[in-house]
């Protein structure tokens, strides 16, 4: 059973006093003060009560990464150090901001001037939780800037010069459909050796643990006057055991793995799994990178970090070893690498897939809701843009009826100002924010029995807690995913069951850009090592399995130019009826939404 740290984060408050600890370790050769996080403490306040840097504790704390927490246990150099003294790789590249109480994502890109999706590229995990205080956030000092050089003019009163995408952070100048007829079945009848690699943090995690405990029962065993408490001890022991929550999404993907391994056994198929913890430490992996047994892998998944992700697509295009990323949209590591596998769509090819959905409706009336941030006055810019280049391709867009409404948290939500009775109101609101969506949602809510409205969101919408289910009927709700879970397929209810009867839990955890965690581990797996048993290596050539339909697929590989990797860029609408059903609405080139035939 692994052992695992439960962080979280605690406001900052000015004036709390912190002890000092004098208990000292010898850790790899250099000496470090053992403190124990007592309620109220921040990172700042233990970085003044022993006068040194905040980052120097983050460095030689990574759990600190995810936010303090009373209780835990931080090893502090014991001789100052400045930070200037300190040695990261690739820091000259990059900022590291401390979250204090209030901040943002979209705060630190106005800060930095850098787009959410660069912050994000180089921070994965901010996507599976919110920042939390004292969290440090990677980022970076010079992000690529694409310019898109336009002059669309859409009626007398809109247009586009010289517009600035933050979405578009690595454009691929020519995507090429797959060309399955170049496959031809190679089977391999030995064991295949696959690779997985997450960021789980054990090693980290097995050193706070074991000076944690020791010094406790050291220090109740070595006090003879005092009682010993051993419901404290075993308290302790208990807090200790808890599941970090920055890995929990991780260890569900791993369960779904261990599900596919177990139907690949049953049809044959015999696999050896190397499981390899990243610490999300790029000097760590290098040292993973000198094992020998890497060089014979026969396919790779992972890692989840920007940086290290790169070291292993470099590795994997030298030894013509297969990589599947499936957590981290990094465009660039497409460009002439052929076997290197992006599953996530880039963020761009979403928002041109909305956009291409969206200007099916170009005969209605559309509203864009934002609330005035200029870093989502950006993104309602691209899609503008991208629904606009969409329609100049049907010839339609001299008919277009769009409205920009701004409304921020101190604007009356008065929607019958903007709304007609005399059509279908489309209404689209390109934020992720749960507090700003759930106020615009329950203004239009009331105003649905005097005019037709059909809205469209975000991917993490699903996610949202606050927000009564039967709105996102009522109106029409609909989001854009790549991924979703049909939870009346077949395929999936039997792995439900599969699942419980083997884990005794629920496979329920889901990332905010709509797939399962475990189904989707399942899936990449079972996907990918049947592709590989029945092909060989040479299945890069097509990467689409014509022996399985993957439950939160179907996926659509492009790839990138003719000397490079492939992405996947399948993309849904997921629809809320009236009729309390939920359909799945594929985004294609005709007049009217259909329903793809795998779905």
């Amino acid at each position: 059973m692994l052992l695992f740290l439960f962080i979280q984060a605690f406001s900052q408050e000015e004036g709390v006093v912190v002890k000092r600890s004098t208990d000292k370790v010898i850790l790899e050769g250099k000496v470090y003060y053992i403190h124990y996080v007592r309620e109220k403490e921040t990172l700042y306040s233990i970085s003044k009560a022993y006068n040194i840097n905040e980052k120097v504790i983050a460095l030689e704390n990574p759990d600190i990464f995810a936010g303090l927490k009373a209780g835990m246990v931080l090893k502090i150099p014991a001789d100052p150090v400045h930070i200037q003294e300190i040695s990261v790789p690739e820091t000259d590249d990059f900022h590291y901001h401390i979250i204090s109480a209030g901040e943002t994502i979209y705060f630190l890109s106005k800060k930095y001037g850098v787009p959410v999706e660069e912050i994000q590229k180089y921070n994965p995990e901010v996507e599976y939780s919110d920042l939390q205080i004292n969290q440090v956030i990677k980022i970076p000092r010079k992000p690529d800037i694409v310019e898109i050089d336009t002059n669309i003019v859409v009626s007398d009163t809109i247009s586009f010069d010289s517009l600035y995408v933050g979405l578009d952070t690595t454009r691929i100048e020519r995507w090429i459909e797959t060309d399955c007829q170049q496959l031809s079945p190679d089977p391999i009848k030995r064991p295949l050796r696959v690779g997985l690699f997450l960021p789980l943090a054990l090693r980290t995690k097995e050193i706070s643990d074991s000076i944690a405990l020791k010094e406790a029962i050291t220090k109740a065993e070595e006090e003879p006057n005092m009682d010993i408490n051993w419901k404290d001890i075993k308290k302790l022991e208990e807090e200790l055991s808890a599941i970090n929550p920055r890995i929990i999404g991780f260890l569900d993907f791993y369960e779904g793995v261990l599900l596919a391994l177990d139907s690949l056994k049953n049809s044959d198929i015999s696999v050896d799994l190397f499981v390899y913890d990243t610490e999300r430490d790029t000097i760590h992996f290098e040292q993973i990178l000198q094992q020998k047994e890497l060089k014979d892998m026969d396919l790779i998944f992972g890692p989840v970090e920007p940086d290290i992700l790169k070291i292993i697509a470099d590795f994997g295009n030298e030894n013509r070893i297969p990589v599947v990323s499936p957590f981290t949209d990094y465009q660039m590591l497409l460009r002439n690498n052929p076997y290197f596998i992006q599953m996530i769509p880039a963020m761009e090819i979403e928002f041109r897939n909305w956009a291409k959905f969206l200007a099916n409706y170009w005969g209605n009336p559309m509203i864009i809701i934002y609330n005035g941030d200029s870093l989502e006055y950006e993104t309602v810019d691209f899609l503008k843009q991208a629904m606009y280049e969409e329609l100049a391709k049907r010839e339609y867009y001299d008919d277009l009826r769009l409205k920009e409404v701004v409304m921020n948290d101190s604007a009356e939500y008065e929607m019958d100002q903007f709304l007609t009775s005399e059509d279908k109101n489309i209404i689209i609101i390109p934020s992720s924010n749960e507090a700003y969506v759930a106020n615009i949602l329950t203004a239009l809510f009331f105003e649905i029995e005097n005019y037709d409205i059909r809205v469209f969101g975000m991917s993490n919408w699903h996610k949202f807690q606050s927000i009564d289910i039967e709105y996102l009927h009522l109106m029409m709700i609909n989001y854009f995913t790549s991924f979703y879970v049909d939870y009346k397929k077949e395929a999936v209810m039997d792995f439900i069951k599969r699942f419980r009867q083997v884990y005794k839990t629920e496979p329920y955890r889901v990332s905010p850009r709509g797939y399962n965690l475990s189904i989707y581990g399942f899936d990449l797996m079972f996907n990918f090592v049947t592709l590989l048993s029945n092909y060989g290596k040479e299945f890069t050539l097509c990467p689409v399995n014509p022996d399985y339909k993957p439950m939160l697929g179907p996926y659509l590989f492009r790839k990138a130019g003719e000397n490079g990797g492939y992405m996947n860029q399948f993309s849904i609408m997921i629809e809320y009826g009236k009729d309390l059903e939920i359909r799945q609405l594929i985004i294609d080139d005709s007049f009217y939404p259909t329903t793809h035939p795998d779905l």
